[in-house]
């Protein structure tokens, strides 16, 4: 669920931070830092969505809070600031739109970015997910999203493919928690008189066989995926079978982060004019999110799982097939990408040796709640 804003995390963790400069935002940091090493050198855990509700605050701080992060970075760590100019990975248009402006020629305009919400494993913070997904369910609670693991409930068998394999779950996300942290301002697919937009309550669950590229039409038929849309869910959790041949055993937590998505620098090739602009923002953007995930200015700087936005891949794949596998059917209907799960961190070899998996559906469908005729994507690193 998204967080009541009545009952702010700060509360809990006895912090306060003031966007128009009440405590200096240096300080804030360091005491957050400190609370979450006492906390686990105790063996407490800090919960990860408070603190992640204190991260996302700074992107509504606006650009003096975004150049004090990268002031604290470069002086308090002795390190050089590598967020500069800084970048509002959870700001509001007009800071993204003034944070473009500063890149090279060929950076997207801000009429070609779309809101998405990030699904952060968030990784440096050490807790146990699998104890925390497990006590929560037992508790009698939904509302949680995970990579890896088991389904949510109900499922009355797990989906194999027509040849009898089962198939890996990926993803399940609460779709209730994805409603709360929308945001004004930014563009979704088909906005203005019917923008598209998934169920607002329910869960989706994505299944994967972890091999079928989605290139050939006969791979939805087969069930080499499922996508599965759950109006109401129960607690209980639907345990994979013992022959589902997933490389790791992997349940991660994940929390929904309000956030962007731009153009991928790779369709940009080809086109006139300079390309330079593109490939900085796509590098700043994921470079920023590896912070997120890791704690670490050194964080790898790789796809972002995702609902709504842009293909981080690119979308030549998307427009080659799925005219072919998934025709549309109405007048003015559209392909809209629904889903991205990627296969570098807490998924890591579970699509080769990187990869990400795109979940695509038509514009009707969505909006008739038809997820399952939605088609999967499997794009290799």
């Amino acid at each position: 669920m998204a967080p009541d804003p009545d009952e702010r995390p700060d509360d809990q963790l006895g912090l306060e931070v003031d966007g128009d400069g009440g405590e200096d935002l240096p300080d804030f940091l360091r005491r957050l830092a400190g609370l979450v090493e006492a906390e686990q050198t105790a063996g407490r855990l800090v919960p990860g969505a408070a603190v992640e509700l204190h991260l996302a605050q700074l992107g509504g701080h606006g650009e003096r809070t975004w150049r004090a992060m990268a002031s604290w970075y470069r002086d308090g760590r002795g390190e050089e600031a590598r967020f500069d100019p800084p970048i509002p990975v959870q700001g509001a248009p007009e800071l993204v739109r003034r944070w473009l402006a500063d890149l090279p020629p060929g950076a997207p305009a801000i009429d070609e970015v779309r809101w998405a919400l990030a699904l952060s494993s968030q990784d440096r913070f050490g807790q146990d997910w699998p104890a925390v997904l497990r006590e929560h369910d037992a508790a009698g609670l939904t509302g949680l999203s995970w990579l890896g693991g088991p389904a949510r409930s109900p499922l009355d068998r797990w989906p194999r493919r027509a040849d009898g394999r089962p198939l890996a779950h990926l993803v399940t996300v609460d779709l209730e928690d994805v409603e709360g942290w929308r945001e004004d301002g930014w563009r979704f697919p088909g906005d203005g008189d019917d923008p598209v937009r998934l169920p607002t309550t329910g869960v989706l669950e994505v299944f994967h066989d972890l091999e079928s590229r989605g290139d050939d039409a006969a791979e939805g038929p087969a069930g080499a995926w499922l996508v599965r849309w759950v109006p109401e869910p129960v607690p209980g959790l639907v345990e994979p079978p013992e022959d589902v041949g997933t490389p790791t055993d992997v349940l991660a937590v994940v929390h929904p982060l309000p956030t962007f998505s731009l153009p991928a620098a790779v369709d940009g090739l080809g086109r006139l004019g300079p390309f330079e602009g593109a490939e900085e923002a796509e590098r700043q953007y994921r470079e920023v999110w590896a912070y997120h995930r890791t704690g670490s200015l050194e964080g790898t700087d790789v796809p972002v799982s995702r609902l709504y936005g842009h293909p981080q891949e690119g979308r030549g794949a998307a427009d080659r097939v799925l005219p072919r596998v998934l025709p549309l059917e109405e007048p003015g209907d559209a392909h809209v990408l629904v889903l991205e799960v990627e296969g570098w961190t807490a998924l890591a070899g579970w699509f080769g040796d990187g990869g990400v998996v795109e979940v695509w559906a038509r514009a009707s469908d969505i909006r008739r709640g038809e997820l399952g005729r939605a088609w999967c994507l499997l794009r290799l690193g």
